[in-house]
């Protein structure tokens, strides 16, 4: 299984964004491009992580390219988790728990 970026709006200003499956450096390019989209598009929003079942530093950069963008475009995005203890601890090791405020 790959990933899988889906998109639902009530009122086409906030985006739920829900990532699910592998988010690895072989679709990093195309996620990177999934997310610049919704960057373009909406005011803000939250994007959904508590589905994905695997995740590389590769996918945690493009998830921090995202987060910088919106900052700086002043629009609000947050993120939600809900990892394995497994992935919890890839992210800690990574550096990226301090970052996302992953617990």
């Amino acid at each position: 299984m790959s990933f899988n970026v889906r998109v639902v709006t009530t009122d086409n200003v906030q985006a739920s964004v829900h990532l699910t499956g592998k988010l690895l450096v072989n679709h990093a390019a195309s996620l990177q491009g999934q997310l610049a989209s919704v960057l373009n598009r909406f005011a803000g929003g939250t994007i959904h992580l508590t589905d994905v079942s695997r995740i590389d530093i590769a996918s945690l950069q493009v998830l921090v390219a995202f987060k910088k963008s919106a900052e700086s475009s002043s629009k609000p995005f947050r993120f939600s988790f809900d990892f394995s203890p497994y992935l919890q601890n890839i992210i800690a090791l990574s550096g990226f728990d301090q970052l996302f405020k992953v617990k």
